[in-house]
């Protein structure tokens, strides 16, 4: 069996569009969806939160440069959570708001001798709070969904293990968020691979665009 690879920016995303209330508040609709989401990927073993990485954008400045974090467990509610990220608000930007909730940590692939091994960045989520629309994106980074690696080598035992887990965890997505991916409308292809339906099709060797993490 070739070597586990991954990247650090996903090899594939797909992406909700998740409309609300126009006066809404970005981030008291965000937080909910934000623990819905890390609740749904932790239960597919996909994703165990260690921290989220929250992003801010100055009404006066524009983009903060410095990105603020907050760690897990996140065995609170989405008030709670929220005003959590407002704590961590970065000093000298009295009327930053947070932009994007990105969502980092572990995860567990399936070996062909059916055992979990625990790998950081499985799988990452990134939510933009600031918007009159929610934006989810969930990414992949490894080369485990594909019957063959990032070299182009076979590995149809570690495909068949893991890209029902990838299938099923995006289908309970779905249902979790109440809305369904656009299938007509699938996310572009990056420079490793793309989304077909609930799966991932590589388009490029590791090597070729910029090599493994």
């Amino acid at each position: 069996m070739s070597a586990l690879m991954s990247v650090r920016s996903p090899i594939a995303t797909w992406t909700w569009l998740l409309d609300h209330d126009v006066d809404a508040d970005g981030l008291d609709v965000g937080a909910p969806i934000a623990l819905t989401v890390a609740d749904t990927l932790e239960k597919s073993g996909l994703l165990v939160l260690d921290h989220v990485d929250v992003e801010w954008h100055s009404l006066t400045t524009g983009l903060v440069r410095s990105r603020t974090r907050i760690r897990a467990p996140f065995r609170e509610t989405p008030e709670e959570f929220a005003a959590d990220i407002w704590k961590s608000r970065p000093a000298g930007h009295p009327d930053a708001i947070p932009s994007y909730l990105h969502m980092r940590g572990r995860g567990y692939w399936v070996t062909p001798a059916d055992t979990l091994r625990e790998e950081p960045d499985i799988c990452s989520a990134t939510l933009a709070v600031y918007d009159s629309a929610t934006m989810l994106s969930v990414g992949v980074h490894h080369d485990i969904w594909s019957p063959r690696d990032f070299r182009g080598r076979p590995h149809p035992e570690v495909s068949e293990r893991n890209a029902p887990r990838l299938e099923k965890a995006l289908r309970d997505l779905e249902t979790a968020l109440g809305a369904r991916l656009d299938a007509d409308e699938p996310d572009e292809a990056t420079a490793y691979a793309e989304p077909c339906g609930y799966g991932v099709v590589l388009t490029v060797e590791a090597e070729e665009a910029g090599g493994d993490r």
